[in-house]
């Protein structure tokens, strides 16, 4: 994939080219979203960096409005079009 050799590690492009999300999670109120890379991509532009102390000032729990949040990355998960190289090679 040209792209990705293209992405530098740490940017919201690089999450999209690998097919991860962001999670964030409310430390206070325990409400937990998904976020699209694509859509953060859309807002920030594709070399902004997810990384934690460059991404949770811009955001806020949308339930009770807190900036106290917790951020973690996911892989694909399978049957997301982000089918590991073995299950691919046996036509899964």
């Amino acid at each position: 994939m040209l792209r990705s050799a293209m992405t530098a590690p740490g940017t919201i492009g690089w999450l999209i080219d690998h097919r991860h999300s962001l999670s964030l999670t409310c430390e206070d109120c325990g409400h937990h979203a998904t976020l699209d890379p694509a859509a953060l991509a859309a807002k920030l532009g594709r070399d902004h960096s997810y990384l934690a102390p460059d991404l949770l000032p811009r955001m806020k729990c949308s339930q009770c409005g807190t900036k106290h949040l917790a951020l973690s990355v996911s892989g694909a998960q399978p049957g997301q079009d982000g089918l590991n190289a073995y299950a691919k090679s046996k036509g899964v």
